[in-house]
């Protein structure tokens, strides 16, 4: 079991749990990242400390930080790893202050089109505006699904910190995992919305076991040209054969 008993949370969004947590590992491994320090909570900080320190343990040493870095597009795209091991091999954080377990994959979870169209651009006829991302997603999920997949875990070590409706901390430490061969086109998929039907959500969901369960949710946010999802991480790790709590 990795679950340790805490205190009750603070109020706090999901974005400020995941500074805390950057900077709760940073200071730990005596890592510069004072710009950090306006954004991060003190209190919850102490509470993940004892948990960072686990993760700290499972982890080659940490060299740098480099979460504020550009991400490989340049401009405004963020640095889809977080930190760089001595050896140079590179870390991603992900966490969930709440009951979901979803996160968005670096990069390509969130993109405005052009972006998305970058990565996805292939599998339909760019433009590809509002109603042709929805049609996408129902009809070829499963090209789309690596594509995510990968992103999310292409990081030699993935680190995922929960905090779950029974105010414990949990974790993960999970060593990139060889999805080249995995048979993505052989899964059940099924969507809560369908095209017609979807107008700003969708849940997509895969048969494990005998049962439907949460595999992602799809956001389509058109004021903004934003095609978002986010991955359940448990689901997606049972599917490939990692226990989230086991490493």
């Amino acid at each position: 079991p990795c679950d340790a008993t805490i205190g009750s949370p603070p109020m706090r969004t999901n974005e400020t749990f995941g500074v805390t947590a950057e900077r709760a590992l940073c200071q730990l491994a005596e890592l510069e990242c004072t710009e950090l320090d306006s954004r991060a909570d003190d209190e919850l900080q102490e509470l993940i400390t004892p948990t960072c320190k686990i993760i700290l343990e499972k982890l080659p040493p940490l060299g740098c930080w480099v979460g504020s870095n550009a991400g490989s597009r340049g401009g405004r795209s963020k640095s889809s790893v977080d930190f760089l091991t001595v050896d140079e091999r590179t870390v991603s954080l992900k966490t969930n202050f709440s009951p979901s377990d979803k996160v968005c994959p670096p990069e390509v979870g969130q993109p405005g089109r052009e972006t998305f169209e970058t990565y996805f651009g292939h599998l339909g006829t760019p433009p590809i505006f509002v109603e042709g991302y929805k049609q996408m997603c129902v009809e070829r999920f499963d090209k789309m699904l690596p594509i995510y997949a990968k992103h999310l875990l292409d990081a030699d070590f993935l680190v995922w910190i929960g905090l779950n409706r029974r105010r414990e901390v949990s974790y993960a430490v999970i060593p990139r995992p060889d999805l080249s061969r995995f048979p993505w086109t052989d899964l059940d998929y099924t969507f809560t919305r369908g095209i017609s039907e979807w107008k700003s959500s969708s849940t997509v969901k895969v048969a494990i076991g005998g049962k439907r369960v949460t595999l992602g949710e799809f956001q389509v946010h058109g004021n903004r040209g934003s095609y978002k999802f986010r991955i359940n991480l448990r689901t997606l790790l049972r599917l490939i054969g990692v226990d989230l709590h086991e490493k």
